[in-house]
């Protein structure tokens, strides 16, 4: 039994290679030193087995390999790769522990770099006006709503500016609150067309440039076809048609008696005036033609168009020249800064509408133009009530819109809002389409002046130099004829017989007419136009129980809103609106004291 146990090989753990060179030297000595021995030589040949062999337990069919660290065989633990085949769609992607390759389909994670045209359908039809098409092809873009899924988004239309809850999407291509009708906004300025100056004074009109006034025209020829009068010059300067003039230097009388409007220019060349009432003018010899305006050239008052006040050293005008308005305007607010600190033209709402802001959202906006003359021209809107000043952004340059929106305090002591100006003295502004409105947002452009909006004058703008005043009715019918023979009279633009406080583009006025006849029994009456075939609306009617006594008329009346027959039309020039008409059935009927009153208006 012993020797039987002897003959089986002990279990042994794997040796290293410097442990079994030891056993070699120990077991294998010189005859000197040892003896060799049977034993001795199977535990080295043993070593060597197991050395070279992985130790159990080690899993059937898996792979052996050496250890990195004892450098001894060892269980690898997977098998050999078996064959395996993936779709031509698909490449390997992992093998498993026990030899299995795993295929899938790649993913564009998985790639880098740019795809190459000539790697999609060879590049075919490929040029910078063709696209990739879900077909597999390029070809030429020709996209219909078909073609089209979902909906498009708000930032998509036109980036989203002031969309909100209360904006529209315009046919103009921007989101704006809808306006006009009993849903739309209320403006809650006054006359922001500036077509009402009644407080400010006559002043020389200021240049296209707004750095000062106009050069007067000097006229060199001149002739007359009746009322009308063509006056020649070499140099017409930056006069305009409808521009409004005054007449001095030697000019015949009836010229000089009031302002009038200038038609038919031909530049540098000549151009046309229709005189006052309709008189006759005699002959006339060089004269200056200077166009005139309403505003404060000086810097000298805080007084501002109707509704409006404005710092004392600001210059302000009423500008007429196109390239200094805004799309929807009728007359641009020109400004001009008179010192280096900030100076601002301002609303404030009257004691008996303040009450109507308190507790509510409001938003004010408008365009301004900034030129530069000077300094950087930076400009801002401001809302105030008392407790807080809330300010828009600070805006230069070409004209832009700009909003404030405060919630009005309950405690608040005022409204006011303001065009704040911020840059050097000598910067020049131009004003347009100003707007307050209950809510949050106007949106860009969405102005409106309100409907009917009627204003009453601080001062009564009325002609000038005609108290007192004799002069006689025409002894022919009306000059134009398109009335019968019965009527004697003569047609009054509104903007020259108020000195161009009230523009003709008004849509009535509240008019006193005053009237004395040396003769009793005498009539005169107003209406606004010729009317179509003929036909008349009257407004002041005046009769004289005795001589040489004032009788007077009120009345609201309407105002040529250029459809009507007027002078200008039997002339050659351009209907132009604000005329009205006086009228007597007496001809060559003398009076002694004619005076017109203003003292309202409705706006257009």
């Amino acid at each position: 039994m012993a020797g039987f146990l002897a003959l089986v090989a002990p279990v042994h753990a794997q040796n290293t290679k410097a442990q079994i060179n030891t056993q070699i030297t120990t077991n294998f000595p010189d005859n000197t030193v040892g003896q060799i021995t049977p034993q001795g030589l199977r535990a080295v040949t043993s070593n060597i087995v197991n050395s070279i062999m992985p130790t159990a337990p080690v899993t059937s069919g898996n792979l052996p390999c050496f250890s990195g660290t004892t450098g001894l065989l060892q269980d690898c633990g997977f098998k050999p790769a078996q064959p395996l085949a993936c779709s031509s769609s698909n490449w390997f992607r992992t093998l498993s522990t026990d030899g299995t390759l795993g295929c899938s389909q790649p993913a564009f994670s998985d790639l880098s770099g740019n795809i190459s045209v000539s790697q999609m359908n060879g590049g075919t039809n490929a040029s910078p006006s063709t696209f990739w098409r879900g077909d597999g092809t390029w070809a030429a873009p020709s996209p219909a709503f078909s073609d089209l899924s979902g909906n498009i988004s708000v930032s998509q239309m036109n980036g989203g500016t002031n969309a909100s809850p209360s904006t529209f999407w315009r046919g103009d291509g921007t989101w704006a609150a809808p306006s006009g009708g009993s849903g739309g906004l209320l403006n809650l300025l006054p006359n922001t067309q500036w077509q009402i100056i009644d407080a400010m004074p006559v002043i020389t009109k200021m240049n296209l440039q707004g750095t000062g006034t106009q050069a007067g025209v000097s006229v060199t020829s001149y002739s007359a076809a009746g009322v009308y009068n063509t006056l020649g010059t070499a140099n017409t300067q930056q006069m305009q048609n409808g521009d409004l003039v005054t007449v001095t230097a030697n000019a015949d009388p009836v010229l000089t008696r009031a302002p009038m409007h200038v038609t038919n220019l031909v530049a540098n060349t000549s151009f046309g005036l229709l005189s006052p009432f309709q008189g006759a003018v005699g002959a006339t010899s060089t004269a200056t033609v200077t166009p005139i305006s309403r505003g404060d050239i000086t810097g000298s008052t805080t007084v501002g168009p109707l509704g409006w006040t404005k710092s004392s050293s600001m210059i302000l005008w009423r500008d007429s020249f196109a390239a200094n308005a805004k799309a929807g305007s009728q007359y641009t607010l020109g400004m001009r800064k008179g010192s280096s600190s900030t100076e601002s033209l301002t609303y404030t709402a009257p004691a008996g509408d303040f009450s109507q802001f308190k507790g509510r959202n409001i938003v004010c906006g408008g365009w301004v133009l900034s030129k530069l003359n000077v300094g950087n021209g930076q400009w801002k809107f401001a809302i105030r009530d008392g407790t807080q000043t809330v300010f828009s952004s600070t805006n230069s340059g070409a004209y832009t819109w700009a909003e404030v929106t405060a919630t009005i305090s309950a405690s608040a002591t005022t409204f006011a809002f303001d065009l704040q100006e911020i840059g050097s003295s000598g910067d020049g502004y131009y004003l347009s389409q100003p707007i307050c409105a209950y809510g949050t947002s106007l949106g860009t452009g969405n102005y409106i002046q309100n409907p009917g909006e009627h204003v009453n004058f601080k001062n009564h703008p009325g002609l000038i130099a005609l108290v007192p005043l004799t002069q006689t009715f025409p002894s022919s019918t009306f000059a134009v004829g398109a009335l019968t023979s019965t009527l004697y009279g003569w047609e009054v633009n509104i903007e020259a017989v108020t000195q161009g406080a009230i523009v003709g583009t008004v849509k009535n006025v509240n008019m006193q007419v005053e009237f004395v006849s040396p003769t009793a029994g005498k009539q005169a009456f107003t209406t606004p136009c010729i009317g179509i075939g003929g036909l008349l609306t009257f407004g002041s009617e005046l009769n004289t129980p005795a001589a040489n006594i004032t009788v007077a008329s009120n009345s609201l009346l309407a105002l040529d809103d250029g459809s009507c027959y007027d002078v200008t039309t039997a002339i050659g020039g351009t209907p132009e609106p604000g005329y009205f008409a006086i009228w007597t059935a007496a001809s060559g009927m003398t009076y002694t004291n004619l005076t017109y009153d203003f003292y309202g208006a409705t706006l257009r």
